[in-house]
């Protein structure tokens, strides 16, 4: 039986605020993201929310193995070992305090001891190029946002997105943009760039990835095809 693959992640306009959830589950050949939203929360309530969500999607499931790949520390480190210290402390800090979010804390503490699967973490690097996981921000985002993003459940040979974990830098990483003008550049090297904007009204920025890339360049309005090298 394959790994399944999770991929989530959550967000919160003005944390609290507006806040939604995302996830993008690969299973048995199929792809499935799920989401929601409410009013008010965090972003760590959206994020544990997600892996909540998820789990319980899978839950009855034929499943072996589950890989949860979350760009939240908090959710990661409390799944993997503050939730059981938390149990024995009757949900209390060391200092005797309310631990926060205790309701979601619960609910996956008691949810994680009826899995009939293995389930690991992943830390991945927020907004870095992870197909799966900048899907499941916008569809966090979405919600966050007041919209119904168009979920898929489709068989994984039909979903538009790569499922590849890894991070996707650009072939020549890093390389440096810059914006003068009007005009933007790629350079290969900091000198080269500095050369460049020396002495002129000019942004430029060092860039690894394909989504720091393209947020960049849509910050600053320009097509990657009229950008020169």
């Amino acid at each position: 039986m394959k790994e399944t693959l999770v991929f989530t992640d959550g967000a919160s306009r003005g944390n609290p605020g507006s806040s939604g959830w995302g996830a993008v589950i690969a299973h048995d050949g199929q792809v499935v993201e799920l989401g929601g939203g409410i009013p008010e929360g965090t972003n760590n309530q959206m994020e544990l929310t997600a892996v909540i969500e998820a789990l319980e999607w899978l839950q009855g499931k034929e499943v072996a193995t589950v890989s949860i790949y979350s760009d939240s520390t908090y959710t990661i480190s409390g799944a993997t070992g503050w939730v059981f210290s938390w149990d024995k402390r009757g949900w209390q800090t060391k200092d005797g305090d309310p631990i926060k979010n205790k309701e979601l804390w619960q609910r996956y503490y008691e949810l994680q001891k009826t899995l009939e699967f293995e389930v690991n973490f992943h830390k991945v690097k927020g907004h870095a190029s992870i197909p799966a996981n900048e899907r499941a921000d916008d569809v966090a985002t979405s919600f966050a946002d007041g919209e119904i993003p168009d979920l898929k459940n489709v068989s994984q040979a039909d979903y538009g997105v790569s499922l590849n974990p890894t991070a996707q830098y650009l072939e020549k990483s890093p390389v440096y943009f810059s914006f003068v003008g009007g005009e933007a550049r790629m350079h290969a090297t900091w000198p080269e760039c500095q050369k460049w904007v020396a002495g002129k009204q000019a942004q430029y920025r060092k860039v690894r990835t394909v989504v720091e890339r393209d947020e960049l360049l849509r910050e600053w309005g320009v097509d990657l095809a009229a950008v020169k090298k």
